[in-house]
């Protein structure tokens, strides 16, 4: 959900990375939130920057900060070979497992404090089978199953709702690239959006407590639109917008 920036305000410092199955190697970077304090006339900016270490490697990522402070992102594990999803909270980091593979990679955090990412499962050919995740306190990493090999998670609201990309209609069980947008939730499951008429991909980048989501179209991955997308109206394009990546 899109806001205004307003002091005091924090944030995450966001790097690329590659879905969980082909994000190797990765540049050296810490993960880090910053705050900002409030600016007095002529005073010079103060903020704190906090490392939020990793999980034994030499690298993290931050991907998603909740209205608690808590954080959720990737980090590499002892050797720098795979990387496990983590929440960073008042305690520290903490490591979040996988749902039986050797990686995995939380994208987003809600008020409610869960989590959602993706997670490798199993090799299948040159792939790596991957299944989306959602993660709380209570019942830890429980997959997400979207009746997909593969899927990717982007964003996560307050009531629980995630989406993200599968394969497109027709498409092998084990070829992302043509990723089609979906929607899901606990009570109704997956609903596939589709992409916005005219275009072959699309990849949601964020969903707000409406349920309304927004993301990237295109029909190469260079040169692409962004559109809006309710249950209500279904895919509105906003506008053109840069090569496919976050917005």
């Amino acid at each position: 959900e899109q806001t205004s920036f307003r002091e005091p305000r924090s944030f995450v410092s966001r790097f690329s990375m590659r879905s969980v199955h082909d994000r190797f190697p990765l540049r050296q970077t810490l993960a880090f939130t910053i705050l900002l304090l409030p600016l007095s006339l002529c005073a010079q900016p103060k903020y704190s920057v906090t490392d939020l270490g990793t999980l034994g490697g030499s690298s993290s990522w931050a991907y998603g900060i909740n209205n608690n402070g808590q954080v959720a992102g990737a980090a590499y594990l002892t050797g720098d070979q795979h990387t496990h999803a983590f929440l960073y909270d008042a305690n520290g980091i903490h490591d979040l497992g996988t749902l039986g593979g050797t990686d995995s990679a939380a994208s987003a955090i809600n008020n409610a404090g869960q989590v959602a990412g993706t997670a490798a499962t199993a090799p299948i050919g040159g792939f790596v089978k991957s299944l989306p995740f959602l993660w709380d306190s209570a019942n830890g990493m429980q997959g997400i199953n979207l009746g997909y090999e593969i899927g990717e998670v982007k964003a996560l609201n307050d009531q629980g709702q995630v989406v993200g990309a599968v394969p497109g209609p027709g498409e092998p069980g084990c070829n992302c690239s043509i990723p089609h947008a979906f929607i899901w939730d606990k009570v109704h499951g997956i609903q596939l959006l589709g992409t916005l008429p005219g275009y072959s991909i699309a990849q949601p980048q964020g969903i707000n407590n409406a349920g309304q989501v927004v993301g990237i179209a295109s029909i190469t991955p260079f040169g692409a639109t962004a559109f809006v997308w309710d249950s209500a109206k279904g895919f509105q394009e906003i506008g053109e917008a840069s090569p496919i990546g976050g917005i």
